[in-house]
């Protein structure tokens, strides 16, 4: 019953799924976000970044044996916004059908990212240790930092990110409404969360923890 829903579900996504998570993802990186987080009276800041370079890898493509993905991963997101490589290109790869529907799921959420990040509230320190210790053991390869957890119409999200250069950028991201990758995670309040526009230099409040105060 399950798996039919899950056809049913990803039959419905528009061919053009793949063009329209890069088209909102390029937008996206033309915005950071600044985060003040806390845990027993000690405040982080954490800003977080997007780049192409990321996209090949929240979309799960990284995950396919095709020919046309052997290419650098600003050439891939370069070649998708060009629509030289489409979903229907992506449907001839070796291995399409054992990883089709986490390659979808991925593809939902990302299309979705933005709404994410907007106005996500559950933010944690993540250790793939902690979550293999949890009862019953749930493990992942996944190495981050931290992970945000949103509900989106499609279901529970998880958002992983890791410590660069400049900023925490995306490190995993899918839809799971049956594992809950927070278990047993180290869990902070956030305080407050702006949003930069890049290219204009504006910044928007998008939440502020009423109590509060620099």
């Amino acid at each position: 019953m399950k798996e039919n829903v899950l056809r049913e579900f990803f039959a419905e996504l528009p061919h053009f799924l793949l063009q329209l998570c890069a088209q909102k993802y390029a937008e996206l990186c033309y915005y950071t976000y600044d985060c003040t987080i806390a845990r027993k009276n000690t405040a982080i800041d954490l800003h977080f970044t997007f780049s192409p370079y990321e996209f090949r890898h929240l979309a799960g493509l990284h995950r396919l044996e095709h020919d046309r993905l052997r290419s650098n991963s600003e050439r891939v997101f370069k070649d998708i916004l060009s629509c030289k490589l489409t979903l229907a290109d992506l449907r001839q790869a070796h291995n399409w059908s054992t990883e089709s529907e986490k390659i979808l799921s991925r593809l939902e959420a990302l299309s979705q990212l933005d709404t994410l990040m907007d106005e996500f509230l559950l933010l944690y320190g993540f250790s793939g240790e902690k979550l293999a210790a949890q009862t019953p053991p749930l493990r992942t390869k996944i190495d981050a930092d931290y992970l945000i957890k949103y509900q989106l119409p499609s279901g529970i999200t998880f958002f992983f990110s890791v410590k660069q250069k400049d900023g925490y950028c995306g490190r995993s991201l899918f839809i799971n409404n049956e594992l809950d990758y927070s278990r047993g995670q180290t869990k902070f309040t956030l305080l407050e969360k702006t949003k930069t526009n890049l290219r204009t230099g504006e910044q928007i409040l998008l939440y502020r923890r009423s109590t509060y105060q620099k």
